[in-house]
């Protein structure tokens, strides 16, 4: 193919050979056809000469799951397998920049390659957003010594995903407040049960059946009966981690929707969680529009381990605000499913009819599961971070008040079931995810 200036050249030729025929000048004309015809000559040589197969292009990444405010580094190798050298080689890799930015390099390189020759360059991303994305494709082009003729080509299976995880700076800060492991940080609240732990729980008279190694003598023979030790173990819990993921949930700017900070409520949740020792699973509520078929609720089998966290993470990384809302149809096909006695954790914003709201609280009480509600209100989560006008500040007022009468009237419903329906905004949304939890397994909820 014509590079720029092989059809520059073309161009000359046919303004030459149009002139010399409008003036009868034989020089003209054959200089116009000597001019094109070493252009198109040069196309078949060039074809010749270079075997742009023998160039192989590849990309490797420093990690191919990474959290949203980590760095990822790419690395692009060119290999000449043959004997001839390209004289001038551009490669260009592409990315979604609306997704990722490029903190250090570029993604390209113009070079030329002796035969059984290997470069390489490299760059490194930064992404924006969580969520699954593509790098690729890479894109090849092969020039002549004079640039009057190249080859372009995308190479073949040079797409690579990456699946981008919830920042992990959230963790981060609270193991930075207080030097120890999350979990701590918010008091020591545990569930527990008397029976054969380590921990000293106290002191009671002897009953029929207590081991002889238990009696506290001292206290036998202060109180002259006979007095044995307690002692307590703490007990752990299943904790189901429920998001909706219904289209109401994205409201707001892009990194600061309420979708987007009840997935990192839920990342730091499932650390603590983890760390006390709990079983822990996740369910995604969304009805999709695009898929009518498609079962409504997406769900991670409860466990627990080192390796839990990471299926978490790869659980909730894709999530996208889609589709409407049936909170009613979704706890009674969920709790159906759930064969022990579950804490529920559901992040939600609760922008549904009244009458559905109060059939899902039955729903879940009716099979004794503890219902545990973290609602994030809309109008904090759509003006976080922005700079507003005068009118914009009135409409919001008014909408907050609606929304505020909306979410009062479902508290009031959900405390005659017993339910805790907690508000919390972006500054908040966290701290208030894990204190609640903390206060439901210190009151031993859901126990195994």
């Amino acid at each position: 193919m014509l590079a720029g200036r092989g059809k520059v050249l073309v161009g000359i030729g046919v303004f030459l050979l149009t002139f010399g025929f409008s003036m009868i000048n034989f020089f003209l004309i054959t200089f116009g056809l000597f001019t094109i015809l070493s252009a198109v000559i040069s196309l078949p040589i060039f074809d010749l000469k270079i075997n742009i197969d023998n160039l192989k292009v590849s990309r490797e990444l420093s990690k191919k799951k990474i959290f949203q405010d980590d760095f990822i580094h790419v690395k692009v190798k060119i290999r000449n397998r043959g004997k001839k050298r390209f004289d001038f080689v551009e490669i260009q890799d592409t990315f979604p920049r609306e997704y990722f930015n490029c903190v250090i390099g570029e993604p390209f390189i113009s070079t030329r390659i002796d035969g059984k020759k290997t470069l390489e360059f490299s760059y490194i991303l930064k992404p924006k957003l969580r969520g699954e994305f593509y790098l690729g494709p890479i894109e090849l082009s092969v020039k002549d010594r004079l640039e009057f003729n190249n080859e372009k080509r995308e190479v073949p299976d040079s797409y690579t995903k990456l699946i981008i995880y919830p920042p992990y700076g959230d963790i981060r800060k609270m193991e930075a407040l207080r030097g120890r492991s999350v979990g701590r940080m918010f008091g020591a609240h545990r569930s527990v049960q008397v029976g054969t732990g380590t921990e000293f729980h106290g002191i009671r008279q002897y009953q029929f059946g207590d081991e002889f190694r238990k009696i506290n003598w001292k206290a036998t023979a202060r109180t002259g009966n006979i007095m044995v030790r307690e002692f307590e173990m703490e007990k752990n819990i299943n904790v189901l981690i429920v998001l909706d993921a219904s289209s109401t949930m994205g409201a707001g700017e892009q990194l600061n929707t309420k979708l987007e900070f009840s997935i990192r409520a839920a990342m730091v949740l499932c650390k603590v969680a983890l760390e006390h020792r709990d079983n822990i699973g996740a369910v995604i509520l969304q009805n999709n529009p695009k898929e009518k078929k498609r079962d409504p609720i997406k769900k991670l089998e409860t466990g627990g381990g080192n390796q839990m966290m990471f299926k978490f993470l790869d659980f909730i990384a894709t999530t996208r605000a889609l589709g409407s809302k049936s909170l009613a149809v979704w706890m009674d096909s969920l709790v159906k499913r759930l064969r022990k006695r579950h804490l529920i954790i559901l992040l939600s914003d609760m922008e549904a009819p009244h009458e559905d709201i109060n059939l899902m609280y039955k729903k879940a009480r009716a099979r004794s599961h503890e219902l545990l509600i973290i609602s994030p209100f809309s109008p904090w989560f759509e003006v976080f971070g922005r700079e507003m006008t005068a009118a914009e500040r009135g409409i919001a007022e008014a909408i907050s008040e609606e929304m505020m009468q909306h979410i009062l009237e479902a508290r009031q419903k959900a405390r005659s079931f017993g339910i805790p329906l907690i508000s919390v905004g972006p500054d908040n949304i966290i701290e208030r995810t894990i204190n609640e939890y903390l206060k439901a397994k210190q009151k031993g909820k859901a126990q195994l």
